[in-house]
């Protein structure tokens, strides 16, 4: 709600357009409507049934990052590396006697994170690691499940379809690695089990299916979205499933409805034509924000196009007057020249390739890429819920380049959907070529350019850059009837079609278009009725000059429309006490009220979290919780995301006193970097688990069992006037040594300017009588007695293995000299049975 009336919103996001659509997209990305590629897409074409199973019956294969792939090779009967040099390499063999080719051909190969290659291969799957660190391990299937196609995990391990049953299942963990073969001491401690995380499936809720619906492709982003492709007869439809959502087809509209399975549409077609794919069989990631699509109808020959639809991640359906939630290509063109007909080649990271009878070559858009010069949309009706309003302003924030420009055509009844007596008006923005588009009167209202960001008091707008004047910004146009007696637009629904206009070069782009309602007008307001309009009915309805009352109401409303923001201002002032609102400059002064200091070398986004937090903070200042909170504020979540750990040292007595004399100070200590050089703590004599606060001080007692004093009078008191024990002593050393004492521990991958900003937060929010220091950990510690630094215990996700940087990195401390697992083994220089 504005100063004088009600506001509304339109193109949130993609779920407010409507059919029609033609030469235009919604980049989902950056929240902007543009004009789409100029080619208008391959027509696919019908394809017989056995022809899609022939191609859906090829084996997909894997690309690793040096180009080499892995595939089936049937003359061999073998999965085979090819590409490192001529020949091919064997990558898994049945293992026996002369290692026999396999009798059934496996149905996919695929390369996952960490070198291992699965392959589903009689229902079940098989691992093999490319780097050597276990032998080829078969995982048999569960029960009433058939593994048909995989996509590899972005972390660990792999997807299975079955398609037969339109099951899904996970295989996760990893095989025990070989070890010597004669059996351990008993004194040696080993795990129990050996492997304690071995390879094994774990069901997925299957995506709810139409009856004849099978699932054939499946593809996993480098998020850890699931994309899968399933059969209807002829049509295509993709189902999506969100990394951590545990439910299907989770995409979201504007209205926060659930949408999908989605169908897959070939081309933007002109207004009212539908293509859908057929029986698309292979599906890739290309990186985390596009889909490539293969349908055997687009493969070339007599059937159309070589190339591969790509779609935009996550999906951003359109919806249909048959409530069928498609999904257009994005418009570039991704030609596969020499392609082989096969299904994508896929790796690690969202890389994939296409097969070729020369090798394997990686999947790109045309470079030169030119746009459509013009293109429309239709957008949903806006509902005022009254058939007298009068429509009042409409707010563009868009980007229009030289050369182009937007008509936004209006049209106003009282049913939710326009038909063909209604009559449309053109408001236009930027450049419009003359008779561009539908036809349009002479004297169309023309957007003005306005210099705030946005309308709307104090908000910085969704262009997320800043204004130039003419070209980008925030522009307004009064709503009217061009050409006619009484221009003002009554009704209670508003429809809205968007014309864009380009260069073929250059695109204009929108971000938001918000329409207000009912129109406060002066005239109404302020002046006598001798000034109010008289012309109603046809009469306001004719093609004629505007009435002399109509002429004065628009031009009040160019004093309206400046006194209307500035009485917004001032009845929106409050918010200037808002943290997330008020200009940088006055953030200090804003602290100032709450007695808290904000530092200036703190960024100001951190300074206004910090503002924002100030109430709880001044009821917690001093505590434990308090700085937490400074820390998190100043650090995006440090402490919350285990990058920053909060010790107070009295909590440590316990574990100091299984080593009397430990200086915190001593960098070398084995406690900061975890008990990698410990062994002087021994359950049930200095070390007790399980045991409450109340046995502290019999712990420690343990340390030093010995004969008690003779001046003791046996409870470890020593008589009037006579001298401490040793053991006292030394335990009242230890006990001050950490009282009021804290550590704030952060990971050493920390920046010299973030490290000073929590050293500064730590400083201004400790209490006196507390001494708190800051001290950067190379490693992650030990969270338990049965944990192992580093391998299953983190304060923060576990590090991947880096590239050496010279004279940055140190060999052994989380940075090695490696480089991604290579598919052929000769180009690790192993032997194979080429080369042996």
């Amino acid at each position: 709600m504005d100063a004088n009336g009600l506001r509304f919103f339109l193109l949130a996001d993609a779920g407010d357009l409507r059919e029609p659509r033609a030469r235009v997209a919604y980049d989902a990305a950056r929240r902007r409507l543009r004009l789409a590629s100029a080619r208008s897409g391959p027509d696919p074409a019908a394809i017989p049934g056995e022809e899609a199973e022939a191609l859906l019956a090829r084996v997909p294969g894997a690309i690793d990052p040096f180009g080499t792939s892995a595939g089936w090779d049937a003359a061999e009967g073998r999965v085979a590396a090819r590409g490192a040099v001529p020949g091919a390499a064997p990558v898994f063999v049945m293992p026996g006697a002369g290692s026999p080719p396999l009798a059934a051909a496996p149905t996919d190969v695929c390369l996952g994170d960490g070198g291992v290659v699965a392959i589903a291969h009689r229902g079940g799957v098989v691992l093999v690691d490319v780097n050597e660190r276990f032998a080829p391990t078969r995982l048999p299937p569960p029960d009433g499940f058939t593994a048909f196609r995989l996509s590899a995990l972005p972390s660990q391990g792999f997807v299975a379809l079955d398609r037969e049953r339109g099951q899904l299942a996970r295989v996760v963990g990893t095989p025990r690695p070989d070890l010597p073969p004669e059996a351990y001491s008993a004194r040696v401690f080993r795990p129990s089990p050996e492997n304690p995380d071995p390879p094994r499936w774990v069901a997925i809720d299957p995506p709810p299916l139409r009856s004849g619906e099978a699932l054939v492709a499946i593809a996993v982003s480098p998020a850890g979205d699931l994309a899968i492709l399933s059969w209807d007869g002829e049509r295509t439809w993709l189902r999506a499933r969100m990394a951590g959502v545990e439910a299907w087809d989770l995409v979201r509209g504007a209205h926060g409805e659930l949408q999908g399975p989605f169908a897959l549409r070939a081309a933007v077609p002109e207004e009212g034509a539908e293509r859908e794919v057929p029986r698309a069989f292979s599906l890739a990631f290309l990186g985390a924000d596009r889909l490539a699509v293969l349908a055997p109808g687009l493969l070339g020959g007599a059937h159309g196009h070589t190339e591969a639809l790509v779609y935009a991640w996550p999906p951003a359906p359109i919806a249909t007057s048959a409530d069928l939630p498609l999904l257009v290509p994005l418009g570039d063109y991704y030609p596969l020249p020499a392609h082989d007909g096969g299904p994508f080649l896929r790796g690690p990271g969202g890389r994939a390739a296409y097969p070729t009878a020369a090798g394997p070559r990686p999947v790109h858009p045309l470079s030169k890429k030119g746009m459509a010069t013009s293109g429309h949309v239709a957008a949903r009706p806006l509902d005022s819920r009254s058939a007298a309003t009068v429509w009042h302003r409409a707010y563009l924030e868009a980007a229009i380049p030289d050369g182009t420009g937007v008509r936004l055509w209006l049209a106003a009844s009282d049913q939710d959907a326009p038909d063909s007596a209604t009559a449309w008006f053109p408001h236009d923005f930027g450049h419009v070529p003359t008779g561009g588009g539908a036809a349009a009167p002479r004297d169309v209202p023309r957007g003005a350019f306005v210099h705030e960001r946005s309308e709307i008091p104090f908000e910085a707008g969704l262009l997320g850059c800043a204004p130039v004047p003419e070209r980008v910004g925030l522009f307004s146009v009064l709503v009217q009837r061009a050409g006619r007696r009484v221009r003002a637009l009554r009704g209670r629904f508003l429809h809205v079609r968007v014309e864009l206009f380009g260069t073929g070069l250059a695109t204009p782009e929108i971000a938001a278009i918000r329409i207000y309602a009912p129109r406060f007008s002066y005239v109404d307001e302020y002046l006598p009725e001798l000034y109010a309009e008289t012309v109603f009915g046809s009469d306001a309805d004719e093609a004629a000059p505007a009435t002399g009352a109509d002429f004065l109401g628009r031009l009040l409303a160019l004093v309206e429309g400046e006194m209307t923001s500035l009485e917004d201002r001032v009845a929106q002032a409050y918010l200037l006490t808002d943290p997330r609102k008020a200009p940088g400059e006055v953030l200090a002064w804003l602290a100032s009220w709450v007695g808290l200091a904000l530092d200036p070398a703190w960024p100001e986004d951190r300074r206004r979290a910090l503002l924002a937090l100030a109430p709880e903070l001044s009821r917690r200042h001093g505590t434990l919780h308090g700085l937490r909170l400074a820390l998190d504020a100043v650090t995006d979540g440090g402490v919350r995301d285990g990058k920053i750990v909060i010790i107070e040292e009295f909590r440590l007595r316990r574990v100091l006193a299984t080593i009397l004399g430990t200086h915190l100070e001593d960098d070398r200590d084995p406690l900061l970097p975890g008990l990698v050089v410990s062994g002087n703590s021994y359950v049930g004599d200095t070390l007790f688990l399980g045991q409450g606060n109340a046995t502290e001080l019999a712990e420690i007692a343990a340390l030093y069992r010995a004969d008690l004093d003779e001046d003791d009078g046996g409870d470890g008191a020593p008589r009037d006037g006579a001298a401490p024990s040793p053991e006292d002593a030394a335990l009242s050393a230890l006990y001050d040594r950490v009282a009021h004492r804290t550590t704030v521990l952060v990971h050493d991958d920390v920046t010299p300017q973030r490290l000073d900003w929590i050293e500064r937060a730590v400083r201004l929010e400790a209490p006196a009588h507390v001494e708190v220091r800051v001290v950067k950990a190379s490693w992650p510690f030990l969270v338990g007695v049965a944990s192992l630094v580093g391998v299953d215990s983190h304060l923060r996700p576990a590090r991947g293995l880096a590239g050496f940087r010279l004279d940055e990195s140190a060999l052994g401390a989380g940075d090695v000299i490696t480089r991604p697992a290579s598919l052929d083994p000769r180009l690790e220089g192993q032997a194979t049975e080429e080369t042996a």
